[in-house]
């Protein structure tokens, strides 16, 4: 599988690396001769296999989270983060708010109220600020989302008031013995 591209543009959707150009949707524009990298998801259905691109690592995790979603496909994810990043995308979640998330095309409530759901502890409250720094963090690295929140959970019981890189090594820790 792609995971990683880095050459130039050719066009708007077509990455030339090493003489092999490859066609990549993206919630960013590219230019012709445009030196871009990028990471990659690869999706592979019965009949396609399609490759989306995204700037940064998180950005690709929050899309194949999108993906998770029942309702969400690959275009209303990519429009999600295009018109709201990433980052901007998570705080929509964990503000519940679906007037945000609406705005975006392709994006109905039903839909919304779905996506809100990425960001529950498994007890259905939506983890605080602290937990979920951690769990970025976690599913940055790719992580479930499930276990990165329970891993930064139990690493912020253990040591309240640890600095954000032990409870991270922590929380990274916990996860790797959740798997075991």
């Amino acid at each position: 599988m792609i995971g990683y591209l880095k050459g130039k543009a050719i066009g708007a959707k077509i990455v030339e690396v090493s003489g092999v150009g490859y066609l990549v949707h993206a919630p960013f524009v590219m230019t012709e001769g445009q030196d871009v990298e990028m990471h990659v998801s690869t999706q592979v259905r019965e009949d396609s296999i399609t490759l989306y691109g995204f700037s940064t690592e998180y950005d690709k995790g929050v899309f194949e989270e999108l993906l998770k979603v029942s309702g969400v496909g690959p275009q209303s994810a990519l429009n999600l983060i295009r018109q709201l990043t990433g980052p901007g995308l998570v705080n929509a979640v964990l503000a519940k708010s679906t007037k945000t998330l609406t705005s975006v095309k392709g994006v109905g409530t039903k839909v919304a109220t779905k996506i809100i759901t990425l960001y529950r502890t498994p007890d259905g409250a939506v983890a605080p600020q602290k937990t979920r720094e951690i769990a970025d963090a976690l599913f940055a690295l790719g992580w479930e989302r499930s276990v990165a929140i329970d891993a930064a959970e139990r690493a912020i019981a253990a040591a309240p008031d640890g600095s954000e890189e032990e409870l991270i090594a922590e929380a990274l820790k916990l996860a790797k013995e959740s798997r075991a």
